[in-house]
């Protein structure tokens, strides 16, 4: 098996983020918040709609190639009980915790696959037609400006080695080593796929990996075939992608299955405009205009 700086396999999941199930904040103590000492497992909130709980997962956490992913989501679960960060009155145990995902996990919100190359065996052209930015070129999908949200690219290109420079968690030996510096990244996220589930995460990396293959072609094929040439060798997984590619085909009907979205509740709608008036109380706006806000908003409902 190679391996890259990080002494991880060059194809595999990079990331898995977590959205734990609501339920859960009864039992949640937020100031044992779990982060590891490498932050390669932490859990952070946001609030929309009420509290949620993000727990972000990194590739050494799955610490082996052939490691079954449910299990990797049980022990991390496990973790944050063990850390007192989900504090149950009675004892749970880790079967028991990976027989009930369904009930730990609310959804898949991301899922991250990256794959390391040799600078020579990626030929970057008509980077024009992509994004770039600080060196990392972006699928067109990408989106940062003001009056839109924000939305993750599909795919990334970039210098890993870079990164671990910057992130200073590898010996720089290991760094400079590193042959497979170029990385080619896939980020699925609530915004772009709906192919987030638990049941596609079913089995080993490899499983995985050959589940979601037929996807990411025809992404690779959307959005980087005609800037970026790959030569896969010493790469299975993004070989067959690769081959996919050459397919054309530009919809996904394949055994993935589909999340169907979530469609917010009243009481949720309420809660969210509660929210939005709090937020402005805090920005520092004086009370005339704050009020102001309110009676509009109270109006046009």
């Amino acid at each position: 098996m190679i391996l890259n700086a990080e002494k991880l396999p060059i194809e595999g999941i990079d990331r898995l983020e977590i959205t734990l199930n609501p339920e859960l904040n009864y039992f949640i103590n937020p100031e044992k918040r779990y982060i590891d000492s490498k932050n390669y497992l932490k859990v952070r909130p946001t609030y929309k709609f009420g509290t949620w709980w993000f727990l972000d997962i990194q590739a050494q956490f799955i610490f082996n190639y052939y490691y079954d992913i449910h299990a990797c989501i049980a022990n991390s679960i496990l973790k944050l009980i063990n850390n007192g960060f989900i504090n149950f009155p009675c004892p749970i145990n880790y079967s028991f915790i990976y027989c009930n995902l369904d009930f730990f996990v609310y959804e898949i919100r991301e899922l991250e696959y990256y794959f390391d190359f040799e600078p020579e065996m990626i030929n970057e052209i008509n980077i024009n037609e992509l994004n770039e930015y600080k060196g990392t070129l972006y699928s067109v999908d990408r989106r940062t400006y003001h009056n839109k949200p924000a939305r993750k690219s599909m795919l990334e290109d970039y210098d890993h080695n870079e990164r671990l420079n910057k992130v200073n968690q590898v010996p720089y030996q290991e760094i400079i080593s590193n042959k497979y510096s170029k990385r080619i990244e896939f980020r699925l996220t609530k915004q772009n796929c709906p192919y987030r589930t638990l049941n596609n995460l079913r089995g080993t990396q490899h499983d995985v990996l050959m589940r979601y293959t037929p996807y990411m072609g025809i992404l690779f094929h959307r959005y980087f075939s005609r800037n970026i040439l790959i030569n896969p060798k010493n790469h299975p997984y993004f070989s067959n992608i690769l081959f996919l590619s050459k397919e054309e085909k530009e919809r996904y009907r394949g055994p993935l299955e589909k999340r169907l979205p979530h469609k917010e509740s009243q009481s949720e709608i309420d809660f969210y405009e509660t929210m939005k008036k709090m937020k402005i109380i805090k920005s520092g706006y004086d009370v005339k205009q704050m009020l102001s806000y309110i009676f509009q908003s109270s109006y046009e409902t």
